[in-house]
This record gives structure tokens, sequence and C-alpha cells, in this order.
């Protein structure tokens, strides 16, 4: 079974010999720092199962900007950022929920415990990504059905 990490590292796109250099967490930071390939918006876009209009407003930009980004080779280091917020969550998602298909259909589920929104939706800061996290464990230790 893949690890969180390797989860991680698979989600943001890091070739194969950057992976084996990762041994914890704290070892992605400095591909965060740098940046990270482009490619990895999509991929951890299509890990949550929404469409590009709904994954822009996480980066704090348009549609027309996210393709814009799409179209480099890589992502600058605020993207880097909020693209391992994305995926930190998503990846306990899917550790809870215990596929990808069912973590991304509950990403897109309005929650009473975020007020009505939607987990995704959350994302686009940290406190929301917390919340989130929160209730993911929540779910994990029994307390909602």
């Amino acid at each position: 079974m893949e690890t969180a990490l390797d989860q991680i590292a698979d989600l943001l796109a890091l070739e194969k010999r950057e992976r084996l250099s990762l041994k914890v967490m704290a070892d992605l930071e400095p591909y965060l720092r740098m940046s990270l390939p482009s490619k990895a918006i999509n991929r951890v876009r299509q890990a949550c199962g929404v469409t590009i209009d709904d994954f822009a407003p996480i980066f704090g930009t348009s549609r027309r900007n996210l393709f814009v980004l799409l179209k480099r080779n890589n992502v600058d280091a605020y993207i880097s950022d909020r693209l391992y917020r994305v995926v930190s969550v998503i990846v306990r998602a899917i550790n809870v929920f215990g596929s990808r298909k069912k973590a991304s259909e509950w990403m897109k589920m309005p929650l009473q415990s975020l007020g009505g929104d939607t987990p995704i939706s959350k994302l686009d800061n940290e406190i929301g990504a917390t919340r989130v996290l929160e209730v993911l464990g929540a779910i994990e230790h029994g307390v909602y059905a």
C-alpha cells in the first residue's frame, strides 16, 4: 500500500528520482519552494473530480489564468504551496474513504459541518483547509455518520 507521502508525490507530479529522496513530509519543502511541474495542477484537479472553473478560485485566479499556468513547465512557489494544501486534503480523504472516487465525491458534497459549503470550496485558505481536515478526522473517528 502506498504511503501518504507516496500519494502526495504522485499527485504533485514529482519525478521518480525526486521521489526516491523523500523520506518524511518535510522533504517536500524544497520542491514547494522551487516550483512544481505545471502538470500537477491537472493531476490534482482530476483527483478532486472538479472542473477548471471550480478549481481556479483555490488559487485566487480565473479560469483563463489557470490555463496560462498549465502552459508553463513549472508553477511558482505560491501555486506550489496551494497545490500542496489541496493534495494533503485529498490524500487524507482518499485514506479516510478508501478510494479516490469516494474522496472526490465527498469533496464536492455540501456539508452542514462546513456551513453548507463543499470541502473543495474551503481550500482557498489555510483556515478552511484546517476545517476540512477536522471534518475528515471526525469521520475517521466515527463522529459523523
